[in-house]
């Protein structure tokens, strides 16, 4: 992966001062975001029924780590083990 910004602190500060988007709604978006990607890998039909679906997120403790705290939640509501 090529990296595009060194640092993107700077594109959520214009996303909030050019949207008046709240950290929080970032938030809940890259978790929402995650979560679609994360669902049809872990909902698969063909294995649903045969092991309880589970997913490891890996966080540290600046704001990326609360998106993956954000993505446990939203996952855990969904009968999935998650691991944090």
């Amino acid at each position: 992966m090529q990296k595009i910004y060194d640092d993107t602190r700077e594109l959520d500060v214009r996303a909030r001062n050019l949207f008046g988007l709240t950290e929080d709604i970032m938030m809940e978006n890259a978790a929402a975001a995650l979560e679609a990607e994360v669902l049809p890998h872990v909902l698969d039909e063909r294995t649903l029924y045969l092991n309880r679906p589970s997913v490891l997120i890996l966080t540290g403790s600046g704001n990326n780590g609360a998106d993956g705290f954000a993505l446990a939640r939203r996952l855990s509501g969904k009968k999935i083990c998650v691991f944090v």
